[in-house]
């Protein structure tokens, strides 16, 4: 939603503001600061300006980052008419409790393609992503416990009106030359998902073609997850050096919010995400 103000307005627009925070909006407001045009000449003559008399426009925009106080299905209906991006921005949060009373928040990580991606605010659980590694078989994402684990336990504990209306993600990740595909409710982000370009401009190697960076994950302190009131490393679903099918260990986000790994088999936060969309 877009409002346009004259400066004199600004406490108005601050409560205005408010109100659309607490009410699930979005808000730029443009405040402008422009003095009366003075004209020359009569009205028989062209118009023109003494440019002293004129202040640049100047702008200011405000984002709010705001809880939504409203229900899954209601956001699952103004994605499909195509609304999304009037009522959801990146970072908004949407609380909701699990079938097990565990509290959870939801974050707007990326809208893309009439879709939202979510990804939980902070850790349900540390769990690892092989509880044993498996001999002579490939290392991925595909096969892993963690994978099992959010499919299946996690996703039943959700409210059933949020599992109603989350969609199947197809997820790729190339090992040592193959092609591993799977169709996954929920889901942990991707190394490329979470830290897109490194400081040196480089592209981190994404597990499959498709993939693309949050817009959520801006900066190492937006990365910052928590597991009962303490900063955690939390898994991707990315596997470290997967030119080799056999190596045991996935990529990290630590506790600083910046890249590392970790061994398959460790016990690191679980900030799962899902895909509510078309």
């Amino acid at each position: 939603m877009k409002l346009t103000i004259k400066q004199k307005d600004l406490g108005n627009a601050i409560k205005i503001l408010n109100i659309l925070s607490g009410n699930g909006y979005c808000a730029d407001i443009k405040i402008k600061n422009i003095k009366q045009k003075a004209v020359k000449g009569d009205r028989h003559k062209p118009k023109s300006v003494e440019a002293k008399d004129v202040k640049q426009e100047e702008k200011i925009q405000i984002v709010t980052p705001k809880t939504m106080k409203s229900t899954w299905k209601s956001i699952s209906e103004m994605i499909k008419a195509g609304k999304v991006e009037e009522f959801l921005c990146v970072g908004d949060k949407i609380p909701f409790r699990m079938k097990d009373g565990t509290e959870v928040v939801a974050v707007v990580a990326h809208v893309k393609n009439k879709g939202v991606y979510f990804v939980i605010e902070d850790a349900i659980v540390r769990h690892p992503m092989y509880k044993l590694i498996p001999g002579n078989e490939v290392i991925s994402w595909s096969g892993s416990d963690m994978r099992r684990y959010l499919n299946k336990e996690a996703f039943k504990n959700l409210p059933p009106a949020l599992a109603a209306v989350i969609k199947k993600r197809t997820i790729q990740q190339n090992v040592a030359g193959n092609r591993y595909v799977t169709k996954d409710r929920l889901w942990l982000p991707s190394y490329t998902e979470v830290f897109g370009k490194t400081s040196d401009g480089k592209v981190c190697q994404a597990d499959g073609e498709n993939e693309f960076h949050f817009d959520l994950f801006n900066d190492e302190k937006s990365r910052v997850k928590q597991y009962k009131g303490e900063t955690t490393w939390w898994f991707l679903r990315t596997k470290n050096n997967p030119e080799y099918p056999f190596t045991t260990s996935f990529r990290t986000a630590n506790n600083h919010g910046t890249k590392n790994s970790q061994f398959a088999t460790y016990m690191c936060g679980v900030c799962f995400g899902f895909y509510i969309g078309n």
